[in-house]
């Protein structure tokens, strides 16, 4: 604060060189630098975490997606499976060409 003081009372003395002789830059340049440099750690700190986000966020939505693949392929087991242990033959495609599968009782009770 003493150079604060010292500066002022200079300039109410006119003197053209007021700012060196209170030793303002002494004081004033390195809170400047300072504090450019806690906004560029905060911008760098900002932009680390959107691209981290971003980063979260796609691969949320790829397992998504992998996920809804999944399910669609387990259904289309399921109405498979369904199918062939019904009674009597029916027929499948696998690929390009047709099966026919079908479950048929033996009689035999596990106990």
């Amino acid at each position: 604060m003493n150079t604060i003081n010292l500066y002022r009372r200079y300039r109410q003395m006119e003197l053209r060189n007021a700012w060196m002789l209170a030793g303002m830059d002494k004081v004033i340049l390195p809170f400047l630098r300072g504090a450019v440099l806690a906004c560029v750690l905060i911008l760098a700190y900002g932009v680390l975490t959107h691209t981290v986000e971003a980063n979260q966020t796609a691969s949320d939505n790829r397992t998504a997606a992998k996920l809804s693949g999944q399910a669609a392929y387990i259904k289309s087991l399921e109405t498979i499976l369904a199918t062939c242990l019904s009674g009597g033959d029916h027929p499948i495609t696998v690929g390009d060409e047709i099966w026919f599968c079908g479950a048929t009782s033996i009689g035999v009770k596990v106990k």
